[in-house]
């Protein structure tokens, strides 16, 4: 069992919290964020109230994944199902997102669900927290009460559970433009591309991991690396996937899930992660903005800059599309703007 070593805050504390951490995000240029969980409802209530308080001004899209491990999740999503709410309340600033659970472990680990063992290790094959049916009970509840449903899956074997699972759902709960997530969805093959393609899966990748840990994936993975956050794979197969950090596990600086993304390069080593899965500069930028918009169905305001949308901007010190790719991860964010004014410079 996971030992939680956990400090109960006060909400003053909290607050001062979030507030630093709107900061960080600005310096980044990031004005979204998709919050992957918490560790429940006082986490919530606060950062509501900063926002509220224009205290926070980074848009926030809010999963609902409690932190605590298993049953905790569980009883979370069923709290809120009893409530009412569903996906898609709020406003711009603070949204109602996607119910969530936790299949397995990490790639970094390493502890993702692998069907095959690791590379590494003939004894390891990761950690898988669910079974196929209580994820097919969960997911439908939550998608019959009205939410987007998502989860943390990593290894194949994990995906292929979240893949099952959401066809699972959306043959009792039918809806045309569901927009179902997996979180990471790092190891797939031809098969599962397949089947998430077919399904309309939203897949959110991580390729800032390629650039902080390319060389052991290849030692983790071996060959599978050429599936891992398959970026190429999903244009190809006309799939949209949105990129996310992973913050706080890695730096939340966009510019190395960039540069991963263009490079498939270990920053330390230079060695190279899944080559075959690199994608155009603008294609990874696009996976970052309109893709990441995509995933909360917010597309119609934000995303990209056009008339009529949110003037959420950020400014780099040179221009990315021209620059040389190794130089990606070097290059600063100048300014950040939300609602047109600017609220950071550099």
């Amino acid at each position: 069992d996971t030992i939680w070593s956990y400090i109960k805050h006060t909400d003053e504390q909290l607050r001062e919290g979030y507030i630093e951490f709107g900061k960080l995000m600005l310096k980044s240029g990031i004005t979204s964020i998709h919050d992957a969980g918490t560790y429940g409802g006082q986490y919530v209530k606060v950062l509501q109230d900063v926002i509220d308080a224009g205290e926070f001004p980074v848009r926030i899209y809010e999963i609902f994944y409690n932190v605590f491990g298993k049953e905790a999740s569980r009883k979370w999503i069923y709290d809120l199902i009893s409530t009412g709410l569903h996906t898609g309340l709020g406003n711009e600033h603070f949204k109602v997102g996607s119910a969530k659970i936790l299949l397995d472990g990490s790639t970094s680990g390493p502890s993702c669900a692998t069907r095959e063992p690791y590379s590494h290790d003939p004894e390891l094959k990761g950690i898988l927290n669910w079974k196929q049916e209580e994820v097919n009970q969960v997911f439908s509840d939550a998608a019959a009460a009205g939410f987007q449903v998502t989860a943390h899956a990593v290894g194949d074997m994990a995906v292929e559970q979240a893949v099952n699972a959401i066809e699972y759902t959306l043959a009792k709960v039918p809806k045309k433009d569901h927009r179902h997530r997996i979180e990471h969805c790092g190891l797939t093959d031809e098969t599962l591309i397949k089947r998430i393609k077919d399904l309309g899966i939203v897949p959110i990748s991580n390729p800032g991991f390629i650039t902080v840990n390319g060389s052991d994936y290849n030692r983790y993975y071996g060959d599978r690396t050429d599936y891992m956050f398959a970026a190429e794979s999903y244009k190809r197969n006309k799939i949209i996937t949105a990129f996310g950090s992973d913050c706080s596990v890695i730096n939340e600086n966009p510019m190395l899930g960039i540069y991963g993304a263009v490079t498939r390069k270990d920053a330390a080593t230079g060695e190279i992660c899944g080559g075959c899965q690199k994608i155009s500069v603008l294609d990874a930028i696009r996976c970052y903005t309109y893709n990441g918009a995509y995933a909360s169905f917010e597309e119609d305001i934000k995303g990209s800059i056009e008339e009529g949308k949110l003037a959420d901007i950020a400014v780099l010190s040179e221009d990315i599309l021209a620059c040389e790719p190794e130089h990606i991860k070097d290059i600063k964010v100048d300014m950040t703007l939300i609602d047109g004014n600017i609220l950071y410079e550099r």
